[in-house]
């Protein structure tokens, strides 16, 4: 490319010109299937002309909604989002302009989740396919760069690229530095980051195809133009999904064989809508396209109001994606049955991250060792993976509270995991899942103003995911706020396609502080699946105070010997009117058992 890219004074890299990145965005902005609205679009302009000017440091949100968005200085992102919004609609719309009409683009723009800083990338003449460059180069929504750091010891293998690439970041070195001697602080112990990243291709990739009205009424018409956007804009709020928009009358079957033969899962989303004089019906599935297989399909027969189709496509759009993005849901568990059951350190990032939620649906002391390994490979491979290090810090937590064999003492564990998580959240300010991870950990410290604070804002980030729902109700509910957390619960476990029998510990719990055992009993029941002492003693203490001896006995039974459900409950920071009504439950179930009272 004569004229468009010069070398560094090392010769180690090669830096696009200020008139290639200009030419790379003019080529963006006059392409037909350049989808980006009009403000979108002056994004994508300022931020390409900051950087080029030196001014990279200060691409703030607040300057972007001043200059693009014409914001007064009261400007607030957290009570008007528009710019954090229409930045990951903006990264939607460069996403599918690669996959299509600039695949062969010599240099490519992107835009890192976590900033609002471009990225430039040169690609050699030999060309790659296009989505092959899109796993290799694009990143993760809250993966930085990797060629921010100091470069890898040994070459790039050739899976992340056919061709030389090299990516400049118009961010203030002295910032990186920071990162990187941060993240190499972290490395797991006894060991050295191997050469090979590798979280990007583990993401899975979702095609999301325009909804297509299959009756001729222009209600139809209107929610099939505008579900499939809605739909998009809600399933960015969950992290680790790489997500494409085809223009109307693109052909899935090309689309798959576009990205087919490239590493990482691969599904499309379609449906259809069909509308008659008083109700609308909307049928989704979720394909797998590598096995053909539909792993997930709904209906929504719902009543027209025509002067409600926004909000009626808001809802729609929500609930679906509420399926498909919550780590329980189906892509979560099609991707969970493809993990090599190989050494945990061979096993992708991405997938290291699933397998983590895995484990802690349970919190089985057997899978705690493989999947803590799983995660300080995955961070020592991918120092930059914001959900890595989150996951790691929530491991840490569970080695404490749960104190599993071989963990360190729980005070240390809780320190590494605080530090971790909060690592994560450096990385991706807004990622749901590190604040996840610091709120629960700030509760078990004690913290639990602080702890409540994060859950609330996770929950705002992603109302959507019911694991986020369920971690502030059960937070909620854990310090006596059952009246607002136990709805969080219910909506969580209603949203979820499998959810976790923890999920209905403290909706149990709510149920015998108010005395009504017989709901007791029914919400014990399904936590008590897991066969987790907490729930047993739930079952126990609701079939003792309904005069059930046979289940009372049997859930005593099962119980481990000389397990305190009291301190249970105080060490996970139950208050002390649920520990006290914990204590008189049990008592009444080990009489109603004919077991002697403790000493």
């Amino acid at each position: 490319m004569p004229g468009t890219v010069r070398y560094d004074t090392a010769c180690t890299e090669i830096i696009p010109s200020d008139d290639a990145i200009r030419e790379a965005l003019e080529r963006i902005l006059a392409s037909p299937e350049f989808t980006a609205s009009t403000r979108r679009r002056d994004f994508l302009r300022f931020i390409v002309e900051e950087a080029l000017a030196g001014r990279a440091h200060g691409l703030k949100g607040s300057v972007i909604a001043r200059e693009v968005y014409e914001r007064d200085s009261e400007f607030s992102g957290k009570s008007d989002p528009v710019v954090r919004l229409d930045a990951g609609r903006l990264r939607r719309d460069l996403d599918s302009y690669y996959v299509g009409p600039g695949a062969g683009d010599p240099i490519r723009i992107s835009i890192p989740k976590g900033g609002y800083v471009p990225v430039f990338d040169v690609r050699d003449e030999e060309p790659i396919s296009p989505a092959q460059d899109e796993l290799s180069v694009s990143s993760t929504p809250e993966m930085p760069p990797r060629s921010a750091g100091p470069a890898p010891a040994t070459p790039e293998p050739r899976v992340r690229s056919r061709g030389r690439r090299w990516r400049i970041v118009a961010a203030v070195g002295a910032a990186v530095a920071l990162a990187v001697m941060l993240a190499l602080l972290w490395l797991p112990r006894g060991g050295t980051p191997p050469a090979t990243p590798s979280a990007i291709r583990g993401y899975p990739r979702v095609v999301i195809m325009p909804f297509t009205a299959i009756t001729p009424s222009s209600e139809a018409r209107v929610l099939a133009a505008g579900l499939g956007i809605a739909l998009v804009d809600d399933l960015q709020r969950f992290n680790g999904l790489r997500i494409y928009t085809p223009p109307e009358g693109s052909d899935p079957g090309r689309i798959a064989d576009r990205l087919r033969d490239e590493p990482g899962a691969l599904y499309v989303v379609q449906g259809k809508i069909s509308a008659g004089d008083t109700r609308v019906q909307i049928d989704t599935n979720l394909r797998n396209l590598r096995t053909d297989e539909v792993i997930w399909s709904d209906a929504h027969d719902i009543a027209l109001e025509p002067a409600r189709l926004t909000e009626l496509r808001g809802t729609v759009a929500g609930r679906i994606a509420t399926a498909l993005g919550q780590p329980y849901g189906p892509i979560g568990a099609d991707l969970v049955r493809t993990i090599p059951d190989t050494e945990p350190t061979s096993v992708d990032s991405y997938l290291c991250v699933l397998r983590a939620y895995e484990h802690r649906r349970n919190f089985a002391a057997a899978t705690y060792a493989p999947t803590l390994a799983c995660l300080e490979a995955a961070v020592a491979r991918d120092p930059k993976y914001s959900d890595a290090w989150a996951m790691l810090g929530w491991l840490h937590l569970d080695a404490g509270r749960f104190e599993y064999p071989g963990a360190a003492p729980i005070e240390e564990e809780y320190a590494q995991a605080l530090e971790a998580a909060r690592h994560a959240q450096s990385l991706a300010p807004d990622s749901v899942l590190a604040l996840k991870a610091l709120s629960s950990i700030q509760h078990y410290r004690g913290r639990y103003e602080e702890s409540e604070r994060l859950a609330r804002r996770a929950v705002a980030l992603n109302p959507y995911d019911p694991d986020t729902l369920a971690q502030l109700g059960w937070r909620l509910a854990m310090r006596g706020n059952f009246d607002e957390g136990v709805p969080f619960l219910q909506e969580a476990i209603d949203r979820s396609v499998n959810p976790p029998d923890w999920y209905y510990h403290m909706i149990a719990a709510h149920y015998m502080m108010n005395e009504d055992y017989a709901a007791m009993y029914r919400e014990a029941e399904r936590a008590a699946l897991s066969g987790r002492p907490i729930a047993e003693t739930l079952l126990a203490i609701a079939a003792g105070a309904l005069g059930d001896r046979e289940a009372a006995t049997a859930a005593l039974s099962r119980i481990p010997p000389g397990w305190d459900a009291e301190q249970y409950v105080r060490h996970h920071g139950g208050t002390e009117e649920i520990v006290a009504a914990v204590a008189k439950g049990i008592e009444t179930a080990r009489r109603i058992a004919d077991i002697p009272a403790r000493p």
